[in-house]
């Protein structure tokens, strides 16, 4: 049962990623690919 509902939520996933622009996900991606650089610097300057 719980493959057949993770399968679904996957599907939901995927059929809300096409309801996007290309532009809309790769300004998210960068965003967060930012965020994430962002995190790895403070923590590199706060462990110094």
């Amino acid at each position: 049962m719980k493959k057949n509902e993770t399968s679904i939520n996957t599907d939901d996933n995927m059929n809300g990623l096409e309801l996007l622009n290309n532009k809309d996900v790769s300004e998210i991606a960068n965003r967060i690919i930012k965020d994430e650089m962002v995190k790895k610097l403070m923590e590199s300057l706060s462990s110094k």
